[in-house]
């Protein structure tokens, strides 16, 4: 009986040392899945400034144009190890037709230069406005006041 006393004290040794080695491992993955606000060098969109490629690509709903919608969008995504978007959604929306063009800009943006920390490249948190504002014609226009015009009278 003793001899299997013994094995079975291996055996317990050897599960916990498993264990160890898997926290160990679990340990890493956390790191490496950690999303950073700030980093040492903050990510670089390859194309200029973002909000002027964002712009830029902005087709705006009929509907809402229709409506009258207007407003910003905030979007928050990640910037990931290799650059590539993830996650991306609405923190401030407006409408449900400007929200989803909004998502649909963000989530065709070009690879970014990722966020890097401690020399090695990590998943970034990111915030960007999607602005959705057009011009009325001139016919539609309210005329402005200014109250600080002198009067002859």
């Amino acid at each position: 009986m003793l001899p299997m006393m013994a094995v079975s004290l291996n055996a317990t040794a050897q599960s916990v040392g498993d264990v160890s080695n898997i926290q160990n491992q679990t340990d890493s993955v956390t790191i490496n899945t950690k999303i950073w606000d700030v980093v040492e060098q903050m990510p670089q969109f390859p194309l200029g400034y973002v909000i002027d490629w964002v712009n830029s690509q902005v087709v705006y709903p009929e509907e809402a144009k229709a409506l009258g919608i207007q407003g910003r969008v905030i979007v928050q995504y990640v910037i990931n190890e290799d650059g590539s978007i993830s996650d991306a959604h609405i923190i401030r929306g407006i409408d449900p037709q400007l929200d989803k063009e909004a998502l649909r800009i963000i989530n065709s943006m070009p690879t970014w230069k990722p966020g890097m920390q401690d020399g090695k490249p990590v998943k970034t948190r990111w915030n960007t406005p999607v602005s959705f504002t057009f011009i009325l014609p001139a016919e539609e226009q309210q005329p402005i006041h200014n109250n600080n015009e002198e009067t002859n009278e």
